[in-house]
């Protein structure tokens, strides 16, 4: 999780811009680094990516990155793989 982070405030990102890490960790195939916490995450308006799942959210984004509360669709499945 702490890599998550490091990595998230090593580019700096904004209140609700978490999603900004994934593209990049998806973007430079690294997700295997993470995969502790890397989920097949379906949200309501079916739009499906890899993230993080439901259950590290809270800690990693909310908490160590102080960065929730971004405007994006409800999770509706979150599935780790």
């Amino acid at each position: 999780m702490c890599a998550y982070a490091d990595l998230a405030q090593n580019m700096r990102i904004g209140n609700g811009d978490h999603w900004k890490v994934n593209k990049r960790i998806t973007r430079t195939n690294q997700w295997d680094n993470f995969s502790e916490i890397r989920a097949n995450n379906t949200y309501v308006n079916d739009f499906s990516d890899i993230g993080i799942h439901n259950a590290y959210y809270s800690p990693v984004v909310e908490i160590m990155l102080n960065a929730g509360g971004g405007k994006g669709a409800p999770l509706l499945k979150s599935d780790k793989f």
